[in-house]
């Protein structure tokens, strides 16, 4: 997963379906509470988009709204831009989690 943010926006690109690691949040109801809420609406989205404007919870995924159509784009662009010029390893497929991070001991 990598992300890009302005002022305005955030963008979240998944480069394959994972589940997620909710490593700095306590075992809790809230901890629960929180995955079934947030992360569900967005497990499968391939990207996500979020005025953070009128959306500063990042909970409306607005990445398929034409009216953002633009704005993604082009956020897109940067971002592969970024990771080209930073010789990012997901560029060339997928990267392994550390075993630790697997929730092994």
């Amino acid at each position: 997963m990598r992300a890009i943010r302005t002022h305005d926006y955030c963008l979240v690109k998944r480069f394959y379906d994972e589940s997620w690691i909710l490593a700095n949040i306590d075992d809790s109801p809230a901890k629960d509470a929180w995955a079934d809420l947030v992360m569900e609406r967005s497990r499968n989205a391939e990207v996500s988009l979020f005025h953070l404007k009128s959306d500063p919870e990042q909970l409306n995924n607005v990445a398929n709204d034409p009216v953002f159509r633009s704005m993604r784009d082009s956020l897109e662009l940067r971002l592969m831009q970024w990771m080209a010029d930073t010789n990012d390893p997901l560029l060339l497929g997928h990267v392994a989690r550390p075993d630790k991070s697997r929730g092994e001991s």
